[in-house]
């Protein structure tokens, strides 16, 4: 995994178009990486959608939490 990434996706113009390309931005030890060349967005959105399908949901969040929150109170 490369770390903590931001997709960043920009409203469309009024001709329904992009206003400005995706561009993803990774904060690094020596300072900030932006990327907007598609191939290189492309697969920190299949990144995105990985780490998304590995995702519990939301009630099977909660009971983790909850299971978690117990044993930290015994």
């Amino acid at each position: 995994m490369s770390g903590p990434f931001v997709i960043l996706r920009f409203p469309a113009g009024g001709d329904g178009q992009d206003s400005e390309p995706a561009t993803v931005y990774k904060d690094g030890f020596t300072g900030a990486l932006y990327l907007d060349k598609p191939q290189g967005v492309e697969r920190y959105t299949q990144a995105f959608g990985s780490i998304q399908d590995a995702c519990l949901d939301e009630d099977a969040s909660r009971s983790l939490i909850q299971q978690a929150a117990e044993e930290l109170r015994k």
